[in-house]
């Protein structure tokens, strides 16, 4: 899967899980300055996305994500190494 269609993907999970119109988004979208989002956003968002994706996102590593393109960063990283 490329960076782009991880892309895809979660801009829409994005998009309805914060309220926010998906072009509004981009990887340098910080989750909190930018699109509003809150701690419980962030864990609705990695539900969402590990169903979707059949990954496990570590709490630790969620909390280090602050943009889109961060959060793009690790699931390439995650679902090449499978």
């Amino acid at each position: 899967m490329t960076r782009q269609e991880i892309f895809t993907l979660l801009c829409p999970i994005v998009s309805e899980l914060l309220d926010v119109a998906p072009e509004e988004i981009n990887e340098d979208s910080d989750f909190f300055a930018d699109l509003r989002a809150d701690s419980l956003h962030m864990v609705d968002l990695v539900m969402k996305v590990e169903e979707k994706l059949n990954v496990q996102i570590d709490d630790e590593d969620v909390q280090e994500m602050q943009t889109v393109g961060q959060v793009i960063d690790y699931l390439d990283m995650v679902l090449k190494t499978r």
